[in-house]
């Protein structure tokens, strides 16, 4: 849905004569209060700023965890260097058998997991601990608003006083 402005968006919607909400005055608290706060997170140390982020990727010890979906890569851009694996697949993936079980229990190694806005991530998290991953932690704030639309990958240099750079594949 592309508009100009407001009162575009306002004239089509309302164009549409669609009935009241209902019972908006319960869903959109209890839509607020689902979820883990990001900020628990940072309080637990299980959370790492942008600047961080960016010390920790040239680093052998991490693993970066993309959990975001498929088409949220193909619109946002990939993470060079990450494991894609979309939250929905996350669990089974960190089970025994699963195709990342065997990178970071009894290891060194510290997984930081990444998804858009930070809320994914900040639930791969307490996913990952509850299933036996006591190093991990995620990316606060998420990826949104490091690299334009136009950009297909986000590279890094490991570097904090580097800035991300896009480009286009």
């Amino acid at each position: 849905l592309q508009v100009s402005s407001v009162e575009e968006y306002e004239e089509l919607m309302n164009g549409l004569n669609l009935p009241p909400p209902r019972l908006m005055d319960v869903v959109v608290p209890t839509n607020l209060s689902i979820g883990l706060p990001q900020r628990v997170l940072a309080d637990r140390g299980c959370a790492v700023t942008r600047s961080q982020f960016l010390d920790a990727i040239g680093s052998s010890d991490v693993i970066l965890v993309d959990v975001r979906e498929d088409h949220e890569r193909v619109r946002g851009g990939a993470v060079e260097g990450s494991i894609d694996v979309a939250y929905p697949s996350l669990k089974r993936s960190l089970q025994p058998g699963g195709s990342l079980h065997r990178l970071v229990p009894g290891s060194d190694a510290r997984a930081i997991f990444v998804c858009t806005y930070g809320e994914c991530s900040a639930m791969a998290v307490e996913l990952a601990r509850e299933l036996g991953w006591p190093n991990c932690c995620h990316l606060t704030g998420g990826l949104n608003g490091w690299w334009a639309p136009s950009q297909s990958h986000l590279s890094v240099s490991g570097s904090s006083d580097s800035e991300p750079e896009g480009r286009s594949s």
